[in-house]
């Protein structure tokens, strides 16, 4: 964020929110919603500059894009931002906190507005902490990017594992091998197979891995194409294609996939103009596809019915900004 837009954002008033530093105090107040109300509203984390290195903002939104109020203002502390956003029913966020010295998870009530601590130790090390995502069971992983490995928590933020997931992870004949974890995402589970993860390594040569939600073994692992290039970042479960999306942040591109990783189409290619540098991704329950825009500051929202080059604007695409809220947006959640 240039210095103008920091300016604007703590001397004009865009928002009234309260700066906190400590757990348990209010990060907002007057929200008169019921929990089954906010079904639908997004929660998007936006950072000061590119490459993230803090501090940022949290912010709640209505479907339809418009600013309701902000949950969470890092600007108290030079370092913070929230690197993975997720869910937890039936009315609280949990916020990954990503930086060394502050690595926790924030639990933010949207009814009372009281933020507290779902889980702080030895378990995570920032460097940063990247995404967050929840299981059918209630529990969390979390990507530990530095610390090549994946943690998972339960409901009540106890940890699972030291690690859950190790860097390189062999079952039989598979291994997994964990380079630069960022994006998360779980696969219901169906007739024939297991509630499913699936990491996506960032970096010039990604990977993906994919374990069993339960046990952390690993199933299969590719570094074919096209993860082997573009930097994949961000990914997200399709249910009503039963695919995968990538979103690639160098390539500006955003590809579908089985969920084993393999015949992989390209279903959105700019010159970057729009999708520029995408690093979030989320997927509604009925399949509105939420991308965050590090290039544009901007949150588009989009469909896919299936076919190459076949994803599509709602409406003008635009949802939300660019803003402040969604300066260099980080992660992106929907409630549920």
């Amino acid at each position: 964020m240039d210095m103008f837009k920091k300016i604007t954002k703590l001397s004009l008033g865009l928002v009234s929110v309260s700066l906190l530093s400590c757990s348990g105090e209010k990060a907002f107040d007057n929200l008169s919603l019921t929990a089954s109300q906010y079904k639908g509203y997004i929660v998007v984390s936006s950072v000061t500059t590119d490459p993230s290195t803090g501090p940022g903002i949290v912010s709640l939104f209505k479907p339809d894009g418009t600013y309701v109020t902000t949950l969470r203002d890092y600007f108290v502390s030079s370092n913070q931002w929230a690197s993975g956003l997720s869910f937890a029913p039936p009315n609280e966020v949990l916020a990954s906190i990503g930086q060394t010295g502050s690595s926790r998870i924030e639990r933010i009530n949207l009814s009372t507005g009281v933020v507290d601590t779902f889980y702080s130790g030895a378990r995570i090390s920032g460097n940063p902490n990247r995404n967050l995502v929840k299981t059918s069971d209630g529990s969390f992983f979390l990507a530990e990017y530095a610390a090549h490995t994946i943690e998972k928590f339960d409901k009540h933020g106890g940890y699972i594992g030291t690690p859950f997931i190790n860097t390189a992870t062999t079952t039989d004949a598979n291994t997994c091998t964990l380079s630069n974890p960022w994006g998360l995402a779980v696969i219901p589970a169906d007739a024939t197979n297991p509630e499913r993860l699936v990491a996506i390594s960032y970096g010039a040569a990604g990977r993906l891995s994919v374990f069993n939600a339960t046990d952390g073994s690993c199933i299969t692992h590719t570094t074919a194409a096209p993860f082997d290039s573009g930097a994949p970042t961000a990914v997200a479960y399709h249910k009503g294609q039963n695919k995968i999306l990538v979103t690639f942040s160098t390539t500006h591109t955003v590809w579908a996939c089985d969920v084993n990783g393999t015949n992989c189409t390209r279903i959105w290619n700019t010159t970057g103009t729009t999708l520029n540098t995408p690093r979030a991704i989320a997927i509604d329950q009925e399949d509105n596809i939420y991308i965050g825009s590090s290039g544009t500051d901007t949150i588009y929202k989009l469909t896919w019915a299936g076919g190459a080059n076949q994803m599509q604007f709602v409406g003008s695409g635009t949802l939300i900004g660019p803003s402040t809220f969604t300066n260099n947006p980080q992660a992106i959640g929907i409630i549920e």
